[in-house]
């Protein structure tokens, strides 16, 4: 866990000096996804495509993310 919390803080540094660092914004994405902060991690894939739209990995998390942030069963509604 050590490694991947010097990378989190290495990639939002890079922010800091660089907001539009596309391949930092991937990253967070990807470690964040690896925690299962599917929606936290989507908005890191929407940011770096609202960069860089040819950026088909960044899609593809995206896809995956908000699909696995729905709920599999929704909530049946009350019978009256």
């Amino acid at each position: 866990m050590g490694r991947d919390t010097d990378a989190l803080e290495l990639f939002l540094r890079v922010l800091l000096i660089n907001p539009e660092h596309a391949d930092a914004l991937f990253n967070l994405g990807i470690s964040r996804a690896r925690v299962a902060m599917f929606p936290e991690a989507a908005g890191y894939f929407k940011a770096v495509l609202a960069l860089r739209p040819d950026r088909l990995d960044a899609r593809a998390h995206l896809d995956t993310c908000s699909r696995l942030s729905k709920p599999s069963h929704p909530n049946p509604k009350p019978k009256p």
